[in-house]
């Protein structure tokens, strides 16, 4: 069927986790998008769809082969295991990429920098797989993260993108980026000058909350260590941690407000621009605005990293006091508010860069 997307993950077993979070992201994808026409991800699962076929003389890759079928896109995963060897790759999960590729498949291929236990190091299994690593990045075919938040961020984001290509339009964004009708009819130069000026303190938004980001360390440093080695010195260090924790959640969560405002001010000035006046517009104009919607996803791209890194590394600070108990949850709930906003911001980019394409038909 055209509006089904198949979906076959070639993987070592040391990656199952990510496979558990693929299938739960297309689940709630397919919840999700349930009667409006959007395209629905069906998952390629060995256990249940290929079968066992004892005494036919073929490999297990061979049977996989055989028995998994037409799919639309192929996800390779690797960490610490490269895979078991077939007659003609040096894995299972190679052999399955490279027919992927050869097929004319949708490819995405993603790398672990997870930590490794130094008693499960593979030094061959590494060594392989950084060749084969190498062999890829020409071709500019894959993806690195260094924890499993960060891989369901990367996933969703990219099967979002997929489909949006696949069906060539957006379901409509969510309530709280909706634009609202206006009656009073806008002129074109009225209502472009109104959208670059949003994506104009978007970029100052941007970089106040990048800055924001990367004064926390400078914060901590500042921070005297504990005078002695006791239970009241550690907790004078740990509410002065607090502290700055508080001040940072309310200067982030201004920072954020106003990012958002602006975002959601310009993009939806943009969609509307392209849709009352998208068939005036010439070719440099549309270059230069494809140019600018990806300047910004790129944007949010590295917020969602830096997001990430910081959530990482303050989540690891241990409970030491009911105050720094409570800034700290404060601190990183407000973070992962923003990263839901950055994935609707994201969709809604996409959405523009359809709704280009389509003004120029």
């Amino acid at each position: 069927m055209d509006n089904i997307i198949r979906v076959f993950i070639g993987a070592p077993s040391d990656v199952n986790p990510e496979r558990e979070i693929i299938k739960k992201i297309i689940n709630n994808m397919n919840k999700y998008y349930r009667g409006t026409g959007f395209s629905k991800f069906d998952l390629i699962e060995l256990k249940k769809d290929v079968r066992s076929d004892i005494g036919s003389g073929l490999e297990a890759q061979e049977v996989i082969d055989e028995n998994i079928g037409d799919y639309d896109l192929f996800i390779g995963i690797l960490w610490k295991r490269f895979g078991t060897p077939t007659k003609t790759h040096e894995s299972g999960t190679q052999q399955e990429f490279e027919n992927a590729l050869k097929n004319g498949k949708e490819v995405m291929f993603y790398f672990s920098k997870l930590p490794v236990a130094p008693d499960e190091i593979d030094p061959k299994q590494l060594e392989k797989i950084l060749n084969f690593k190498n062999d890829i990045s020409d071709e500019g075919l894959y993806f690195e993260y260094s924890s499993l938040d960060e891989f369901e961020e990367l996933i969703e984001n990219n099967l979002r993108i997929l489909a949006i290509e696949k069906n060539n339009k957006e379901p409509q964004p969510t309530k709280k980026f909706e634009k609202e009708e206006k009656s009073e009819e806008k002129s074109m130069f009225e209502l472009i000058e109104s959208t670059l000026n949003n994506f104009k303190e978007v970029e100052n938004d941007s970089k106040e909350l990048s800055a924001l980001f990367n004064s926390l360390n400078e914060d901590f440093e500042n921070i005297n260590p504990p005078k002695e080695d006791n239970i009241q010195s550690y907790k004078i260090y740990s509410n002065s941690v607090a502290d700055i924790l508080n001040e940072l959640s309310i200067e982030f969560k201004d920072k954020k407000n106003d990012l958002l405002t602006h975002y959601s001010e310009g993009i939806n000035g943009l969609i509307e621009s392209l849709e009352l006046f998208g068939e005036y517009m010439d070719d440099n104009t549309r270059q230069d605005m494809k140019k600018s919607i990806e300047a910004h996803i790129e944007v949010l791209n590295t917020t969602t990293k830096q997001m990430h890194e910081v959530i990482e590394i303050y989540d690891k600070i241990p409970p030491m006091t009911n105050k720094l108990i409570r800034a700290k949850g404060k601190f990183i709930k407000n973070i992962k508010e923003l990263q839901k906003d950055v994935k609707n911001l994201r969709s809604l980019l996409y959405k523009s860069l359809i709704e280009l394409n389509d003004s120029s038909k």
